[in-house]
């Protein structure tokens, strides 16, 4: 899967945000002025890049069964460094099942921004922005469209990470949609 989709869904999305604040600059200097240079909370997600065994539990909709799935999940930054941007390949019920999510600092905003899609590059979750707790362990990404969307993202350790996603239903209920549980792969440290 490319995730180079992805980043540029990300980039745009930010870009389409925020255009009309700078319009004067061209398109370049405006992501150059939103991601400025890799800094300590880009460094926040370095414990996201390898490869990991991913185990996705997928609820669709409030009150009905959640689906079991196995796969994995490879992270790596872009070339640049900004954006870390993770791709999901596994099976639900049977059938392939691929996404991608990005996720990157914005100066400009203070928080981070972040979005998932899947494999034909529909939107799953739209962008949505967030922050870390005081323990910098969790970033929690909210995003409103036609439905409300919470992404939880709980860096364990350096080899252990969750990633959750929320969504209230029409009669207003919270409910966990989506939940990956990562392992690193042992050979796949990284040098950040």
């Amino acid at each position: 899967m490319k995730t180079t989709v992805i980043l540029g869904a990300l980039l745009s999305s930010v870009l389409i945000g925020c255009s009309s604040e700078r319009s004067s600059i061209s398109p370049e200097e405006q992501l150059a002025v939103h991601f400025g240079v890799r800094g300590e909370m880009h460094m926040q997600l370095d414990a996201l890049e390898g490869e990991f065994e991913a185990q996705c539990s997928y609820q669709p909709r409030a009150n009905a069964i959640a689906r079991q799935s196995g796969g994995w999940m490879s992270c790596a930054w872009d070339d640049d460094g900004m954006a870390m941007l993770c791709d999901y390949e596994g099976d639900l019920m049977g059938q392939p099942m691929q996404m991608s999510t990005a996720m990157t600092w914005d100066d400009v905003r203070g928080c981070y921004v972040g979005l998932w899609s899947n494999a034909e590059g529909d939107t799953i979750m739209p962008l949505g922005d967030g922050h870390m707790d005081q323990s910098g362990a969790i970033t929690t990404v909210r995003c409103e469209d036609e439905v409300t969307v919470r992404e939880v993202l709980t860096i364990q350790s350096r080899d252990q990470h969750v990633r959750e996603i929320w969504r209230v239903s029409p009669a207003g209920e919270e409910y966990l949609s989506m939940r990956i549980e990562m392992t690193r792969l042992h050979g796949t440290e990284t040098t950040h």
